[in-house]
């Protein structure tokens, strides 16, 4: 802790939520963050902002010019660049080093790939993304707790969002950083072990009305990939 990391961050030091401990344990973190649009650009940069030592961001479209910006922003964090993976497998093994995963803007094909290799590696996952013209969020460890949903079953709950029939594409698009702040948010709460509101839950946010919809989420019974995974 030198004299120059404890200036950058002696603000988020003094707050009782952080402290240095907590202030430390960011620093010593590594999250993944796959999608780097209008989602998950903001949320890279409040990221960075606060503290993760190392950012691993996963595109093939903006990632070195986001490296860039993060450095910028915060020489002493650490960023790599990967490409997005192909297999379950290949993000699994990508997990494994990772304290936290976030998907911000990704389709449907890619949340499911890293929602099976959160299964298999049992490290936990944070997500948001597009219902039409709202946003969905939710978080998942279902391989830590044996009663706990995965991503999917959380997609199947905010399948049933209302969608305003003709969206304002401005507003749409400001909803998506809306979502990349407030996922940021939860993932430094989720790596300080603070309580976090989308365990077991998922929300759907609704720029037309600046409204957040809270819904519980229950284990699927049936659902496609965590019914039966062996824990």
């Amino acid at each position: 802790m030198d004299a120059a990391w404890l200036e950058r961050y002696s603000r988020q030091i003094l707050l009782k939520e952080v402290g240095g401990q907590g202030q430390n344990r960011l620093n010593h973190a590594t999250v993944g963050v796959v999608g780097t649009g209008p989602m998950g650009t903001p949320a890279i940069l409040y990221l960075a902002a606060a503290g993760i030592g190392h950012l691993v961001i996963l595109d093939t479209a903006r990632g070195e010019t986001l490296c860039a910006e993060v450095q910028d922003l915060n020489p002493l964090v650490k960023t790599t660049l990967l490409c997005p993976p192909l297999a379950p497998e290949q993000a699994a093994a990508h997990m494994i080093a990772w304290d936290l995963t976030v998907l911000l803007g990704v389709d449907a094909a890619t949340r499911q790939l890293f929602n099976r290799a959160a299964l298999q590696t049992g490290k936990p996952i944070l997500c948001g993304w597009p219902i039409g013209s709202a946003y969905g969020m939710a978080a998942a460890r279902a391989s830590r707790d044996p009663d706990a949903p995965c991503l999917l079953c959380a997609e199947q709950v905010c399948a049933t969002a209302w969608v305003a029939p003709t969206p304002d594409p401005i507003l749409t698009r400001m909803g998506a950083g809306v979502i990349g702040s407030v996922l940021a948010m939860e993932a430094i709460k989720s790596l300080l072990d603070t309580p976090n509101g989308l365990w077991y839950s998922a929300q759907v946010f609704y720029p037309e009305e600046g409204r957040y919809h809270a819904m519980p989420v229950p284990k699927n019974p049936v659902c496609l990939a965590c019914c039966g995974h062996p824990k």
